[in-house]
């Protein structure tokens, strides 16, 4: 009997049967599959094709009805005829991967293909990056063909002149109403998109009229564009078009896709937010400068704003709204000159760490290869209204136009005699770090100032705390010119520059290097807690030159501030100055203070170094633990003609009698020159006698606005001490409108009955 064995595998016979069936049945599926693919392909190109179609048709209709297409004939460059179909019809061709092509990058055809498919006509990726043929008819306004394609990629195909008339031939051919698959094309596996032919136009709907939207630019404390009059129609669309003036680059954004986190729905279109600098990731800068974008925008320059309303499934006409321009971070009247100033937020943008500012627009030029900004305030500037106006914000930030980075830049700042107010400096957000905290960041309306020159500006209701040092209207300057600016507080607020490592002045924290600072004021308490202070400059170096400038004191009913935390100027273990806290070889003419002074070496006028002074007084109380005077602390150099209100700081004893010893409330008396004795050589005090004190007291007395109100009972009149504008010499050139014309502060009045 025959013994039967159990099969348990394939013979290799069979194994190559199974896999010649599972290779052909897996060919045929590739194939199926790559078919596939390049048919939706192919119907994908299609509709790129239709949309081209009713786009162009729709800007070539509007451009016919407008005017535009008046060109001549031109078999050259500037645009193709079509020379194988009778009658004026030509060629417009953008071959996107390669960049747009000759034919149409120039002249008359350049203008068409412009009109045709403008920016924001259809998606920017189909209108830049696609490859595409328009055939039209110039006569009739009408679209005829589109051809679509690609230049790279699994179906590209590689644009030659002869495409023109190898496509218009392959579609004529096809039959009306057919579609063309290209088969001439095939052997390279191109993909060609088409739409069009004798039934083209007549198979698209005809739509509605769009109405034309509306846009509306804020540019104040938000940059914001407000969009209204939203198209509402099946297949309507809207767009944003953000085009830079000097960066000739555009941006298009959907107002019918999906939002970007800058634009919100309203109840009747949208709101754009442009520029917010209390917001991080919300500056123009994030928002349209990024590096790596290619069209990116340029911080500074000039934008314009238009809304374009469309139907790119539909005939009809296209909407747009009126053009509105605007500066991306300055006032809308930022000229190539200057960078206007209006608003707080315009301000700050000329902080580049804040805006990326650049250096190639809003009123930039170079000298010796340093960029020099101009800026003119226009209005007034409030930091509490802009606060308000945000909905909150961080605290200010210095404009420095010396960077964390070193970089820096000059600033010529014009304030145009406008006002900036409530400036507030104290701990920052993680965000705003650098500006204070990081070595010692000086703080005031400018951070550091190298070079340049601030003017006609006057600073209202500072209170600055910083850890470097601090000046309501910079910390540091560096040959940087001031004119014309002057620092005070209304009497219900006590405006106050404190550092706690820094240099401390009511205008100025430290001034160095070949400046002049003239006719300018300060009436604020200031006050250093490790370095020295000064009622107008903390300290100020060799090549400073100080003219008609004054420091205001505080009193009340008449008598000088002097408790531990009232004197206006206090340093507590450094120099203290009613005018400059500590100098080397400055030059102080025409100038004067009323403010009370406390601190280890301290002095009515200034505290201590050298330097020459020139038709100058100091009338304040001063109180020192080291070395103390009326006038001067510690006094070398020349002076000429200056003089201290000697009275304030001598104590009467019950007989009359004067005593330089004795002491009232912890004050030192400090009239005596230096405080070792002797004289100081050119320094005598105003009111030693009745007929001094008459000579130097003006016949009419000034304007001034004080904090203590009895003043006005014991001088009606005004301000009784000389001004700098009557400290002047006859021949200088002040104009009364400057603002040192009039006294702003207080000054002691112990004895107005005595001599008058």
């Amino acid at each position: 009997m025959r013994e039967t064995q159990g099969k348990t595998g394939f013979t290799l016979a069979e194994v190559l049967i199974v896999i010649a069936i599972i290779s052909v049945l897996a060919g045929v599926g590739f194939v199926a599959v790559m078919n596939y693919l390049r048919s939706m392909t192919k119907l994908q190109y299609d509709g790129y094709s239709r949309e081209i179609f009713v786009a162009a048709q729709n800007h070539l209709s509007m451009a016919a009805e407008q005017g535009y297409l008046n060109f001549e004939d031109n078999e050259g460059d500037a645009f193709g005829k079509d020379s194988t179909n009778p009658g004026d019809k030509y060629f417009a061709v953008n071959v996107g991967s390669d960049g747009v092509t000759a034919s149409s990058t120039t002249g008359d055809a350049r203008n068409v293909f412009d009109l045709m498919l403008p920016i924001a006509s259809i998606d920017e990726t189909v209108r830049s990056g696609g490859s595409y043929i328009i055939r039209y008819n110039k006569d009739s306004a009408r679209i005829l063909d589109v051809y679509y394609w690609t230049e790279s990629g699994r179906y590209a195909h590689k644009y030659t002149d002869s495409d023109e008339a190898n496509f218009y031939d392959l579609t004529s051919n096809a039959g009306e109403g057919s579609k063309s698959d290209f088969t001439k094309y095939s052997d390279e596996k191109a993909v060609i998109g088409w739409y069009g032919g004798e039934s083209g136009y007549g198979a698209l709907d005809k739509g509605s009229k769009i109405e034309a939207p509306r846009i509306t630019v804020k540019n104040a404390e938000k940059l914001t564009a407000e969009i209204t009059n939203i198209v509402s129609k099946p297949n309507e669309k809207m767009s944003l078009i953000i085009t830079g003036e000097y960066s000739k680059h555009s941006k298009v954004v959907s107002l019918s896709d999906s939002l970007p986190n800058w634009i919100t729905p309203t109840s009747n279109g949208f709101i754009a937010i442009l520029d917010d600098i209390t917001t991080t990731g919300m500056h123009f800068k994030d928002l349209f400068c990024v590096d790596t974008d290619p069209d990116r925008l340029t911080p500074g320059e000039a934008i314009t704003l238009q809304i374009v309303a469309y139907n790119n499934e539909e005939l009809t006409n296209v909407a747009y709204s009126a053009v509105q321009r605007t500066n991306s971070l300055f006032a809308d009247d930022t000229d190539e000159e200057s960078a206007k100033i209006s608003n707080i937020r315009h301000l700050e943008n000329l902080n580049p760490v804040i805006s990326n500012v650049s250096n190639d627009v809003a009123g930039v030029e170079t000298i010796d290869g340093t960029t020099k900004r101009q800026a003119i305030q226009t209005k007034d500037l409030d930091w509490d209204e802009f606060v308000i106006a945000v909905g909150g914000a961080p605290a200010y930030v210095p404009v420095s136009t010396r960077l964390p980075n070193a970089t820096e830049y000059i600033l010529d700042y014009d304030g145009g005699k406008h006002i900036v107010q409530n400036i507030k400096i104290g701990s920052y957000p993680d965000e705003y770090q650098w500006a204070i905290e990081v070595d010692n960041e000086p703080g005031g309306m400018f951070g550091r100032l190298k070079h340049g020159k601030i003017e006609n500006l006057r600073l209202l209701n500072f209170m600055i705390e910083s850890d470097g040092d601090a000046g309501a209207l910079a910390g540091t300057t560096d040959e940087t010119d001031v004119d014309n600016v002057i620092t005070y507080h209304i009497a219900s607020i006590k405006g106050t520059i404190a550092s706690k490592n820094g240099y401390a002045g009511g205008l100025i924290g430290k001034a160095t290097g070949d400046c002049n600072i003239t006719k300018s004021a300060a009436a604020l308490f200031v006050n250093s807690s490790n370095k020295d202070a000064g009622g107008l400059i903390g300290s100020a170096g060799s090549g400073v030159a100080v003219n008609y400038c004054y420091s205001g004191g505080h009193t009340e009913e008449g008598k000088a501030l002097y408790s531990d935390t009232e004197y206006n100027v206090k340093a507590n273990n450094s120099a203290a100055g009613g005018l400059i806290g500590d100098f080397s070889g400055v030059a102080i003419t025409n100038s004067y203070s009323t403010c009370s002074i406390s601190g280890k070496i301290a002095g009515g006028f200034v505290g201590s170094g050298s330097g020459t002074y020139n038709n100058c007084y100091s009338t304040g109380l001063v109180n020192g633990t080291s070395a103390v005077g009326a006038f001067a602390g510690s006094l070398s150099g020349t002076a000429t003609n200056c003089k201290y209100y000697e009275i304030i700081n001598r104590i009467k004893t019950d007989d009359g009698a004067a005593s330089a010893g004795s002491t009232v409330e912890g004050v030192t008396p400090g009239y005596l020159p230096p405080a070792n004795g002797g004289t100081y050589v050119g320094v005598i005090p105003f009111d030693k006698d009745a007929e001094e004190y008459n000579k130097f007291v003006p016949a009419k007395s000034s304007e001034a606005i004080v904090y203590d109100s009895i003043l006005k009972t014991y001088y009606p009149d005004g301000y009784c001490f000389p001004t700098v504008d009557q400290l002047k010499d006859p021949e200088a050139d002040i104009d009364e409108n400057y603002f040192v014309s009039v006294h702003y502060g207080d000054w002691p009045a112990p004895e107005t009955w005595t001599f008058n």
